[in-house]
Parts: structure tokens; sequence; C-alpha cells
């Protein structure tokens, strides 16, 4: 004699996951740098973009820039913080490459579940410094924490750096160099050298480890840190019913029947 469990509910039912990709929002446009891509402040201890940024509706992940850098004219500042909408951003990795009086300094900072729209994007520290700041926003990111700390990484004394990502995640990397505006192999977010810091943004969507390469700088002082925005997860409810059991009434789908076979 042979049992056969039908359990009808697995006919009738099933939960699909699906994981959203990251996808491009927004960059600063409406910065008084370069293109409007990035906040150039000058020899200040604060650093303010009031209608620079303006993240789209769906936005669910903004990552802020800050670059710093000097030959002997400045100290290296602390403190670092930066504010989205007033809202306190989360630090990420920051790189320091320093020799006496020169240095170089990347800092990333990002916040998940901003405010959309247009928002006032504001950066201080301690010690007056020449500074660049930047940011971008992306859609489809995981809205627990739209960053995976464990993947941060920074480097010094280099033009390049690999991030390690997801297919359906990004990566993104700031650069900074007391020298000149760099080139960089992934899509361009902000460059600029005119104050005593030089630096650059990009980014890149999909890949497993992404290497951002920023070249042509110069500069004696070289600073990069690099994040990986992480895929959210979407679930969907789906039902349905077998066509064997497609005439029986929808409570059925709930109980379960031992059939016996002789």
């Amino acid at each position: 004699m042979k049992k056969i469990l039908f359990a009808f509910f697995s006919l009738f039912f099933s939960i699909q996951q699906t994981w959203a990709a990251v996808a491009f929002d927004a960059r600063m446009t409406g910065g008084n740098g370069t293109g409007g891509n990035n906040q150039a402040c000058d020899d200040v201890t604060t650093c303010t973009s009031t209608t620079g940024v303006t993240l789209g509706g769906s936005a669910t992940c903004i990552v802020g820039m800050l670059v710093f850098a000097s030959q002997g004219a400045n100290t290296i500042p602390t403190g670092i913080t930066m504010t989205w909408n007033g809202v306190a951003m989360t630090a990420g990795p920051s790189a320091a490459s320093q020799s006496g009086a020169d240095y170089a300094l990347s800092v990333l900072f990002y916040l998940t579940n901003p405010a959309t729209g247009q928002q006032v994007l504001s950066a201080s520290w301690t010690n007056s410094n020449d500074s660049y700041m930047s940011a971008i926003s992306f859609t489809g990111t995981a809205t627990s924490a739209c960053v995976n700390a464990t993947n941060n990484i920074t480097a010094t004394q280099a033009t390049s750096l690999a991030i390690t990502s997801t297919t359906d995640g990004a990566t993104v990397a700031n650069f900074a160099v007391d020298g000149s505006i760099p080139t960089m192999n992934q899509t361009a977010i902000w460059a600029e050298a005119p104050l005593s810091p030089g630096g650059g943004g990009s980014y890149a969507i999909g890949g497993t480890s992404n290497s951002h390469t920023f070249t042509g700088a110069g500069g004696s002082r070289q600073a990069i840190a690099g994040v990986n925005v992480v895929a959210g997860a979407a679930a969907a409810a789906t039902r349905r019913r077998s066509p064997i059991l497609m005439g029986l009434p929808f409570p059925w789908f709930v109980h379960l029947k031992t059939l016996e076979i002789q």
C-alpha cells in the first residue's frame, strides 16, 4: 500500500522572490564646479550645495563624496560629517595619504532611503581646507542598508582600486590627489582640480570586481575610497491553480488530502 500526500497549498500558491537591480538615478548637476558635477569650496570648514542634487522619486540610496588635498598650505581635516536634507549620512570608508604637510584625503558617506527631490547636501570639518563635494543616487538598492560595508575598500599612493560587487549591484570610487584632473575608466560622476586638491569620482553598474582607475593627475599624494551599493529583494506572492484542479472551490487550496492507492 502506498500513501501519497498531496499538499494542495503548493499547487495553488507560491511565493516568488526576485532581486531588484541597482540602477543609476541622479548625480550632482547644479554645483559650482566643472559641468556642475561638484561643489568647490575654498579654504573653509563647511561646504554646502542647496540646488546641486535632485533625486528621483524612486531613489533608495545616495552616496556623498568629499576630497581634500594640500601641498603644505593647510592641516588635514578631522571630524568630517555630511548631511542630506539635514539628516546625518553614514560615514563610509576614508583614505588618507600624508607625508609631512602634504596630504590627500578621500571620504565617502551614504544614506539609505533618502528624501527625494532637490535637497541640501552639506559637509563640515575642522581645519580650513579646500574641498570638492559631490553625490550620486541609485534606485533598486537594499532599503535596510544600501552599502555593503564588508566590501568597503581604500588605497593610498595608488591610482586604481578594485571593488567587490555583484552583478545586480554597483560600485562607487572617489579619488583625491594633490595634482590635476584625472582621466577615469569607469563612468564619471565628477572631476575637478582648480583649487589645491584635484580628484574625481566614478561608478560602475553590475560586475563582480570593478576596477576604478584614475590616471594622468600627477601629484605626490593619492588616496582612493570605494563602496559597493547592494541590490534589494522584492517578494511577490503569486497564486497558481493546477489545471487538473481548476474546478475546485478556492478554500480547497489550504487543505491537505491523503490519497490511498492499493
